[in-house]
C-alpha cells in the first residue's frame, strides 16, 4: 500500500467518504480522464481495479483513444455489467493521432463543459496508476489544492530528464518532465489558463505548469505511483 506523509490510501479514502457524507450535493464533482495512445487497452482492465469507494466520488470516466470505429474496445465489452465502473464510462474515439497535448486539450474541453470541479488527467501507460488516485483526490479536495502533480518513483528517461531540467529551476519542482502523467486541475484553474492556446505535442504539461506558475497558483507535488514505465508527458 502507497502511503503519503504517514497516511495510508484507506485513511484517505475515509476522509474523502466523510466529507462527502458532510457536504452531501455539495460535494466536488470529479472527472477522471485516461488519454491512451494508440490501440493498447490494457488500462482499461484497471479501471475495475479502482477503490470501490472511489464510486460515489468519480462522476465520470472519460477515456480518449487513438483508434478508429471499427476498433473494438474487448475489455470494455467483457466488463460485467454489474460494475457501477461501466456505467461511468465514456469513450471518445480520435481517427487519428492529432497530437498528446491536442487530446488533452479536447479531454479538458469536455470536462469543463460538464461542470467537473476536480478533473484527474492520466497517462495510461503509467502502471499501477489507479494507486495514486486516492492520494491526487485527498491533496485536491481534502486539501483544496489547485493543482496537484502525480510523481512516479520509478520511469525517468534521460531525454525527458534533459528536457525537464530548465523548466525544473524556471518551476522549482522536484519532478521530472515525464512524471507529469498524472494530475489534478481544479475548475479554477482551467478557468483562468487559456490552455486552448498551448502545444499540441508533449511540451503541453510543461506549459500548462509555467503558466501556473506564472499566475502565482501553488502546486502540489505528491509522490503516490509505486512503478512506472518510461514514459513522456501528455
Amino acid at each position: 500500500m502507497v502511503e503519503s506523509n504517514n497516511i495510508t490510501d484507506d485513511e484517505k479514502l475515509t476522509r474523502l467518504q466523510k466529507m462527502q457524507l458532510q457536504q452531501g450535493k455539495s460535494f466536488p464533482k470529479v472527472g477522471l480522464v485516461l488519454i491512451s495512445k494508440g490501440p493498447k487497452l490494457n488500462f482499461i482492465h484497471d479501471i475495475f481495479s479502482l477503490p470501490k469507494e472511489l464510486e460515489p466520488i468519480i462522476q465520470e470516466i472519460v477515456i480518449f483513444l487513438d483508434v478508429p470505429d471499427s476498433f473494438v474496445l474487448t475489455p470494455l465489452e467483457e466488463a460485467p455489467e454489474a460494475s457501477p465502473w461501466k456505467h461511468k464510462i465514456m469513450v471518445f474515439r480520435q481517427h487519428q493521432n492529432l497530437g498528446a497535448g491536442r487530446n488533452v486539450k479536447h479531454a479538458l474541453t469536455y470536462c469543463l463543459d460538464k461542470q467537473f470541479d476536480h478533473v484527474v488527467a492520466i497517462n495510461t501507460e503509467m502502471q499501477n496508476w489507479m494507486s495514486g488516485v486516492p492520494d491526487l483526490l485527498n491533496e485536491a479536495i481534502v486539501h483544496s489544492r489547485p493543482l496537484v502533480i502525480g510523481k512516479a518513483i520509478q520511469g525517468i528517461s534521460l531525454k525527458n530528464r534533459l528536457i525537464s531540467l530548465g523548466g525544473k529551476i524556471l518551476l522549482g519542482l522536484k519532478v521530472n518532465f515525464d512524471e507529469f502523467s498524472c494530475r489534478v486541475y481544479s475548475k479554477g484553474l482551467l478557468k483562468s489558463i487559456p490552455f486552448e492556446l498551448n502545444s499540441e505535442n508533449q511540451y503541453f504539461d510543461l506549459e500548462m505548469l509555467i503558466q501556473s506558475r506564472m499566475l502565482g497558483i501553488p502546486i502540489k507535488e505528491v509522490a503516490c505511483f509505486e512503478t512506472s514505465k518510461n514514459t513522456s508527458s501528455l
